[in-house]
């Protein structure tokens, strides 16, 4: 659910565990990982009668954080949802410091909280009505004060989803509400006073980065190219003049590339922006898919420029949940990996340290088996071989080997996506080879069916 770096770049880990579907999950974990990626220490948090469901950290100081979530009723004869905030010692020791009830009519479905420099919490989501027909989602957005028990809590009825929300310093607060499309000025009681609409062809999951009061970075799908289901990236100077943004669309190919679940960009400075999400999704089996998947990772600079790509896994189904940029100009990447090859009924976790290149940080058995420049499927294939060259390298060399050895296949390649026909090769196990000037050497196995 949520990545963060310590101040001594240490790691914490937040986890939703149990069989529950989203949102509800049956406890939470935290995890407290060394800079070396070990487990220091981990801590369950659980109540009797109760699904929870911790959502977002935050550091306080050196030795204390914050995670905020929710808690759900399981008991038939008590139903109830709370917004909650646990004060966790770095040792996991924890204790629930806050708690607000939700009106009894409302299920929270959604929750994203985001802490603001004075320690303001606020929150967006969505909240499902319990009661009536055809009611639908409500788009929610609520602060909850720094050391006090106040909060202001609004539920927009005919609104879907709120994916972000900031402050202003005039007390006023920006609102991006997805399932609609629009970004919306509130005023200090969380009344819409101003809007304005994203373009009709973008849609969620939508990852936002704000880098000063009134202009921020947004990733989201784009569904206007032929393919569908492309990652967007979009600059908006001004949110209510729509006259001031600029974007630009990546990854165009014949596979669904979806944005992280949660946060699919950060930067330190918007000169090396990251940004990401998974390459293959599928979206009618999100998490266990029985299909290759790969944790797709960009760089560009403030003008959306792109500078390079690199990929990670294929060798199973993977999901990139979320990405922060760490203060050594490299990111972290959280996600999830089920091995379907394998029959594993489980869904691990995986977390990617990379540099500010996107390489492997460290000495990892997995590291040359994950990072991969170029990807070759489908695998196992039949008729023909697919091609994706990363940007920075913009031709390469595709080599084909038998299992003896033998070059039966030679083809150079000049696009970012080739087709190359194998109907002539017998069925068989051949190993391909990708070489380039720009460093490209990649090899791997082939199957063809």
């Amino acid at each position: 659910m949520d990545i963060i770096e310590t101040d001594n770049q240490e790691v914490l880990l937040l986890v939703r565990n149990g069989l529950n579907y989203y949102p509800r999950a049956d406890f939470a974990e935290v995890y407290h990982l060394n800079r070396n990626g070990t487990i220091e220490n981990s801590a369950k948090v659980m109540l009797p009668d109760t699904n929870i469901l911790l959502t977002d950290i935050y550091l306080e100081d050196e030795y204390a954080f914050k995670a905020v979530g929710a808690e759900y009723s399981t008991n038939d004869n008590i139903n109830y949802t709370r917004l909650v905030i646990y004060d966790f010692e770095l040792d996991l020791t924890y204790s629930r410091s806050n708690s607000y009830k939700i009106d009894s009519s409302y299920d929270l479905i959604v929750l994203r909280t985001y802490q603001e420099a004075n320690g303001d919490l606020l929150l967006s989501g969505a909240l499902d009505k319990r009661l009536g027909v055809n009611q639908g989602n409500h788009s929610l957005a609520a602060v909850v004060f720094h050391n006090s028990d106040s909060i202001i809590f609004k539920a927009r009825p005919k609104h879907h989803i709120s994916t972000n929300i900031k402050q202003l310093p005039d007390k006023k607060y920006w609102f991006i509400e997805e399932g609609l499309g629009y970004y919306c000025l509130l005023d200090s009681n969380l009344t819409i006073i101003d809007s304005a609409r994203l373009p009709i062809t973008v849609t969620g999951n939508y990852s936002v980065r704000w880098d000063t009061d009134t202009s921020f970075y947004l990733l989201c799908k784009q569904m206007s190219t032929d393919p569908l289901f492309n990652l967007t990236l979009i600059r908006y100077i001004h949110p209510v003049d729509t006259s001031g943004s600029f974007y630009n669309t990546y990854h165009i190919s014949d596979t669904v590339d979806f944005p992280s679940a949660y946060t699919g960009i950060d930067f330190r400075n918007t000169d090396s922006i990251f940004a990401g999400g998974t390459r293959n999704l599928d979206i009618y089996n999100v998490y266990h898919s029985n299909q290759p998947s790969w944790l797709m990772l960009f760089q560009t600079d403030s003008l959306l420029n792109l500078r390079w790509e690199r990929f990670y896994g294929g060798d199973a189904y993977y999901v990139m949940q979320k990405l922060i940029a760490t203060r050594d100009g490299g990111c972290l990447v959280a996600g999830t990996r089920f091995d379907y090859q394998n029959n594993e009924n489980k869904t691990d976790i995986i977390v990617l340290k990379l540099n500010s290149e996107g390489l492997l940080v460290g000495q990892n058995e997995l590291q040359e088996s994950l990072l991969r420049e170029a990807i070759v499927y489908p695998n196992p294939g039949s008729e023909a071989i697919q091609i994706r060259l990363a940007v920075q390298h913009p031709e390469a060399l595709l080599e084909l080997f038998d299992s003896q050895g033998k070059l039966v296949l030679s083809q150079q390649l000049h696009e970012k996506e080739s087709l190359i026909n194998t109907a002539q090769l017998p069925p068989g196990t051949y190993i391909y080879r990708l070489s380039a000037a720009t460093g490209l050497n990649e090899s791997g196995k082939w199957v063809k069916q």
